[in-house]
């Protein structure tokens, strides 16, 4: 018979267990991040939230405000260069971005340099990791349970969000956290899982989808209005708090982040059939992956349906024929995505095309046979509630995307992103089914397991790669324009501007979008005495047709090695002068 000591160490194995699997998931992280050079960024998401948190450490955390890039030889911020990016405040600028993240990662910013700002990315994939592991061990035994929680953090898309100034993986792991609260019907926990949504949703509005999902899985489980009420009102004073914060900084209650990016009027504008049926498939590259359009994208939606029914099938009737097929489906699929980013010319626009859940998470395709297998073991009874509620989370993101004009079905992202909080939902999923074949054929089921995890860490190894590229090819780039005489960088995009922030300060940046823009600004740069200025036009990127000019000298020619987003020449043009 169990004693109250044999429970106790118990515990405290598996929390030492879940200990280690969160410490070596963060060492991981750390090494990669460290990979010289350390201090540019991946995207302009990411530079955004680094200004943020330098400004922070500036003012001594008492504004993120930042001036005008180019403000010294154009105060009044006529070609200012980062429009969408940044709204005016007072007599400067304060990004669209929110600020959370940046908070948070300032005061490591101060302590350790540039590694300090990627510091809360990891500890937010080394945390899913532990909470998984706590969360499984009870469950499905000690190593099914950590083998699930390296998976989660170092080979699924989470890993890459565990090395990028970002916050996903934090908002990952704080929505697992909440699951792992309202298992039961305690109103201290709820109201607990309710404070964790609401801080999640501090630094991704988004998160709000997850406190519905939460919200509805409670309702169908408990169907009493107090469990809701517990979870309501644990995230009542943090929400109050971030509205009165969005509109005493920004002047909208909800923020310039989800106002710039969503407007409530675009949910009633062209709801046609040919529109919808086009935002469907957008958003159908949240689970599967837009390819290269036509039938790719097509037969990777299919491949996504067939390994999700025939699962769900199969396991319906306590066979394991369906689970081989998604397990090959999955497989297959994401050796094609592989294959095609590894090999693409431009691989960062071929991770656009190929950014679905079942490409860059092939153990996703187990999904539709773990759900049906949890539901029906009792096995996973103090889990399905969580599941649930991340299952319900991809719908209802889904269906809003579906539903209003925003375009965070793509971008260059490993995976995609506003899914990562189910993540650990999809990973549990993938064991439930692969252990439902693990009593007849216990090798089997172990062998697609691992394969499923050599799928993923290769992945993980590309990106890792991708990522120390691009900050190579970026500092590289800053470099050559750092070295030029000229004080003045024109970019004609702003996604440019933002992205080079290693410049800000070193050069006065600013913006001329096309060619009328672009003689307007020479016209008054040579009225304020400047003979020349560096221009940075992209070469075939497929990010902007750069703005050419036979008065330009070329000055420097950028192609990088592997990523190629920064690929074009630094030409210095004359001003005109009257």
């Amino acid at each position: 018979m169990e004693t109250q000591a044999d429970r106790g160490f118990e515990t405290a194995t598996n929390l030492r267990t879940a200990l280690v699997c969160g410490v070596l998931v963060f060492g991981v992280c750390l090494a990669v991040i460290r990979i010289p050079p350390v201090e540019p960024y991946w995207i302009v998401d990411n530079a955004a939230k680094a200004v943020m948190a330098e400004r922070l450490v500036g003012s001594h955390f008492r504004d993120f405000s930042f001036e005008h890039p180019g403000g010294g030889i154009d105060p009044a911020g006529a070609f200012f260069p980062v429009p969408g990016y940044a709204i005016p405040y007072a007599d400067r600028f304060i990004s669209i971005f929110p600020v959370t993240y940046s908070a948070v990662a300032a005061p490591l910013l101060a302590l350790f340099g540039p590694t300090g700002l990627r510091v809360p990315a990891a500890f937010g994939a080394s945390a899913c990791a532990a909470l998984l592991a706590i969360w499984l061990i009870p469950v499905v035994g000690r190593a099914w349970a950590v083998g699930a929680a390296m998976t989660l953090a170092l080979a699924s898309p989470l890993f890459f969000y565990g090395i990028t100034v970002w916050e996903h993986s934090l908002t990952a792991a704080l929505s697992l956290a909440a699951w792992m609260l309202a298992t039961r019907r305690d109103l201290r926990r709820l109201l607990a899982a309710g404070g964790l949504i609401a801080l999640a949703i501090w630094f991704r509005a988004e998160l709000a989808l997850m406190g519905v999902a939460l919200a509805s899985t409670l309702a169908l489980r408990w169907r009493r209005a107090l469990p809701l009420l517990a979870l309501a009102a644990g995230a009542l004073l943090p929400l109050i708090a971030l509205l009165v914060f969005n509109h005493a900084v920004y002047g909208d209650w909800i923020g310039p982040h989800v106002s710039e990016n969503v407007r409530p009027a675009d949910v009633f504008s062209n709801l046609g059939m040919n529109a919808f049926a086009i935002r469907a498939r957008v958003l159908m590259s949240l689970l599967a992956g837009l390819g290269s359009g036509g039938a790719e994208s097509w037969a990777l939606g299919l491949a996504l349906g067939l390994a999700w029914g025939t699962g769900m099938l199969a396991a319906s009737r306590k066979a394991s024929w369906g689970t081989w097929i998604a397990l090959t489906l999955s497989l297959a699929t994401w050796a094609v995505g592989f294959r095609e980013i590894i090999e693409a010319q431009r691989p960062l626009l071929a991770l656009v095309r190929f950014n679905g859940l079942l490409v860059q998470m092939p153990l996703a395709g187990l999904a539709g046979a773990g759900f049906v297998v949890a539901w029906r073991s009792p096995d996973y009874s103090e889990l399905r509630w969580g599941l649930l509620t991340g299952v319900v989370y991809i719908g209802i993101t889904i269906l809003v995307g579906i539903s209003v004009h925003t375009a965070f079905a793509a971008g260059v992202h490993w995976g995609p992103r506003v899914l990562a909080p189910a993540f650990p939902a999809l990973v549990v999923l993938a064991v439930a089914a692969l252990r439902d074949i693990e009593s007849s054929r216990p090798r089997a089921a172990w062998a697609g397991a691992a394969l499923l995890t050599v799928a993923g860490i290769a992945s993980s190894a590309l990106v890792a790669g991708l990522v120390v590229d691009q900050k190579s090819e970026t500092a590289q780039l800053e470099q050559e324009i750092r070295s030029q005489a000229a004080t003045v960088l024109v970019v004609h995009d702003a996604i440019f501007a933002q992205h080079l922030v290693g410049l800000w300060g070193d050069k006065e940046i600013l913006r001329a979008p096309n060619r009328a823009a672009l003689q307007k600004l020479r016209r008054y740069l040579g009225a304020r005495g400047l003979e020349s200025f560096l221009l940075f036009s992209p070469v075939n990127t497929g990010f902007g047709h750069g703005i050419a000019n036979p008065a330009c000298q070329v000055r420097a020619r950028q192609h990088g090695r592997r990523v190629h987003y920064l690929d074009g020449e630094v030409l210095e043009c004359p001003t005109l002068r009257r």
